[in-house]
């Protein structure tokens, strides 16, 4: 494992791979750079920024871990084929992907999303709450977030062609809060649907309980 009491900042001129088995720590501040990310291992700090340069973030197995911001950026694909993102109460993801941007181990906690925008589709799926605190863009792609607690969007815009909104307990739209999806937007429930912003998409189905 690599610790540092202060702050780790690392970048490649390759592909930066963090190993399945192997951990960075750091106490304030953790930074991965390189052309793009292999990531199987453990990454922890209180605030993480991992960036690729011209190819893929990929998280293969392990654990980011992180309880302040969480920035993730790639001019291609952020995807996650394994692994968990650990985000602590009041934590906060965001950034953009030229592309697609692909989170959704069931297990993942995000209490904080946004802004992150995606060129081509955003899809996120979360264990427990989630709130959206930053602007959403889909671009030409499709919006898929899934949160199993209660999916809460606050007074930012979200845009995407297609959106599916889910969670397991409660779907809750605060006053100015705008979705607007060029086609069919879906939000789906376990209680209850709340939307008290705007939303224009067409068309709008709802189902809860």
């Amino acid at each position: 494992p690599v610790i540092a009491g202060g702050a780790i900042n690392l970048t490649a001129g390759g592909t930066l791979s963090v190993p399945g088995g192997t951990s960075a720590t750091a106490g304030t501040t953790l930074t991965l750079a390189g052309p793009q990310l292999a990531l199987s291992g453990n990454l922890t700090a209180p605030n993480v920024t991992l960036t690729a340069t011209s190819g893929d973030i990929t998280q293969d197995a392990g654990r980011i871990a992180w309880t302040g911001t969480a920035n993730l950026v790639s001019p291609a694909m952020i995807r996650q084929a394994g692994g968990v993102l650990a985000g602590a109460p009041g934590a906060i993801l965001i950034g953009g992907a030229g592309t697609a941007m692909s989170m959704t181990s069931p297990g993942n906690l995000v209490p904080r999303l946004g802004p992150f925008s995606a060129g081509s589709g955003l899809a996120l799926t979360a264990a427990g709450d989630v709130t959206v605190a930053g602007p959403l863009a889909a671009g030409s792609g499709t919006l898929a977030l899934f949160a199993g607690g209660t999916l809460t969007l606050l007074a930012v815009p979200v845009t995407a062609t297609v959106a599916t909104l889910g969670a397991g307990a409660s779907v809750i739209q605060q006053p100015g809060s705008a979705i607007t999806i060029g086609g069919p937007l879906d939000i789906a429930a376990g209680l209850d649907i709340a939307l008290h912003g705007a939303a224009s998409a067409n068309p709008v189905r709802l189902s809860a309980g």
